[in-house]
């Protein structure tokens, strides 16, 4: 299993919180699902536009290394959530589809 640190979980799986205004990265690292034979080749992460608007939640920018990948996540309304699509291949060859969510809301101290 990926390691999800600072990701929340509910009934239907994991995900994050984050204020319409922030620019984050999101890191899932793989050291554990891959073993000590394996690691990341590339990424991909897949980003819903919204369901309504047109301001959609945007990925800037993706990278990864040999066990973690990154998603820069802006944008998005709040009170909409979501989903984030992540590929990873690794150097030999396995590819791994997990999906998490970004609940968009504005987040007070």
């Amino acid at each position: 299993m990926a390691n999800t640190t600072g990701y929340q979980v509910d009934n239907i799986g994991h995900y994050i919180k984050k204020d319409p205004s922030s620019v984050l990265d999101y890191t899932i690292d793989w050291t554990n699902w891959l073993g000590g034979n394996d690691t990341v080749s590339s990424v991909t992460y897949d980003l819903e536009t919204g369901i309504t608007t047109s301001t959609a939640i945007g990925g800037a920018a993706t990278s990864n290394t040999s066990t973690s990948t990154t998603v820069n996540i802006s944008g998005g309304t709040a009170g909409n959530i979501y989903n984030v699509k992540c590929t990873m291949t690794t150097t030999n060859g396995r590819t791994v589809v997990r999906n998490f969510r970004v609940k968009v809301e504005d987040i007070y101290l």
